[in-house]
């Protein structure tokens, strides 16, 4: 009898131990699953998959891919602050990472998307404005070019906007020689931006103001060949057919 508990306890541990060792799964199998919520859409399972590579499988060839997915799972679901997080962690601990252009860029449109459209401080829009021209510099081959090249419009029309509105306060309280400063700010160091033609045409109508007729002609007639709101060029018309 005392043979056949022997016998039964151990026959219960290796029962056990089977059953334990079968529950770890392989990482490799784990990865995949987590790949497959990620393209379900699935993003709750996906981020837990990813997040267990990372802390249970540190040593893993995984470890670089589950950071990269861990980033795109939060990008995917719009969660563009814990994207805009991971994917810097991820640049920074691998560098030399095959999906370093592709997480540069998921980066930056993450990092733009996370911040309020105009900000009274500038300097997380300036950084991201260092890092895309950092970005252009080191990859001027990337696929991902023409996307950073759309990004640093907006961050630029961004920053014009913070000085077009600074101007515009100005303006709305007849304040015209301050406004005029910064619509000629906007003017010169943001061309190429819509806010640029949109401050220029204040600059027009404060010189109309100020009887610098000729002044606002020239910025009318300049504006009239540009890309500008209709009701804005049938203000300048009106303006010029009055001269």
């Amino acid at each position: 009898m005392r043979i056949f508990s022997i016998l039964l306890l151990i026959t219960l541990l290796l029962c056990a131990r089977r059953k334990t060792v079968e529950m770890v799964e392989p990482v490799d199998s784990l990865f995949q699953k987590g790949i497959e919520y990620l393209n379900q859409g699935k993003y709750k399972e996906a981020e837990r998959i990813f997040n267990k590579i990372i802390y249970q499988y540190p040593g893993s060839s995984y470890l670089e891919d589950a950071q990269f997915f861990l980033a795109e799972t939060y990008f995917k679901k719009r969660d563009y602050q814990l994207a805009k997080d991971e994917f810097s962690f991820f640049l920074k601990n691998f560098p030399a990472s095959k999906y370093v252009e592709e997480a540069g860029y998921k980066y930056a449109y993450a990092f733009l998307l996370s911040l309020p459209k105009i900000t009274k401080d500038q300097e997380e829009i300036l950084e991201l404005r260092e890092f895309v021209l950092d970005f252009k510099d080191k990859h001027p081959n990337s696929v991902y070019l023409p996307q950073m090249d759309s990004l640093f419009s907006e961050i630029t029309n961004r920053l014009a906007q913070k000085e077009f509105a600074a101007g515009l306060l100005y303006y709305k309280a007849g304040e015209w020689q301050s406004a005029k400063v910064y619509f000629e700010y906007v003017s010169k160091e943001f061309p190429d931006t819509e806010t640029a033609l949109e401050a220029k045409y204040l600059l027009g109508e404060i010189c109309w103001r100020n009887g610098e007729k000729e002044k606002a002609k020239e910025i009318f007639e300049e504006l009239l060949e540009k890309p500008i709101k209709k009701e804005m060029k049938e203000k300048m018309r009106k303006y010029l057919q009055g001269m």
